[in-house]
């Protein structure tokens, strides 16, 4: 890629991001502000998935304590993001909310 298309995207990146976009796609405006990649965004919604199938799994045998995915995730999420921060931003956008707002309540515990 050329230094003059790279210098475009990231220009109409910044332009995207100020013209309000980035209040309907919170967790994505988040992503590109904290300069995250494809890998860091697939990490993330694979752990969303592992989490959420271990829940669903842990709810049908009765438990209610959750406190163990709430490490796990806090754990296993790319350093580059914040945990609560990115929970929220999750939240916004209504990507896994159920496993979001779970996570969410044990780590604001």
């Amino acid at each position: 890629m050329s230094v003059w298309k790279l210098e475009s995207l990231l220009f109409y990146m910044e332009l995207w991001m100020k013209k309000g976009t980035s209040d309907r796609f919170p967790f994505l405006a988040y992503l590109i502000e904290k300069e995250a990649d494809k890998e860091v965004y697939d990490e993330v919604m694979k752990l969303l998935d592992l989490l959420e199938k271990q829940w669903k799994a842990e709810q049908e045998e009765g438990l209610l304590c959750f406190e163990s995915l709430a490490f796990h995730y806090v754990g296993m999420l790319p350093p580059e993001l914040e945990p609560v921060e990115t929970l929220e931003k999750l939240k916004e956008e209504n990507i896994h909310k159920e496993i979001v707002e779970t996570l969410l309540e044990w780590i604001q515990k």
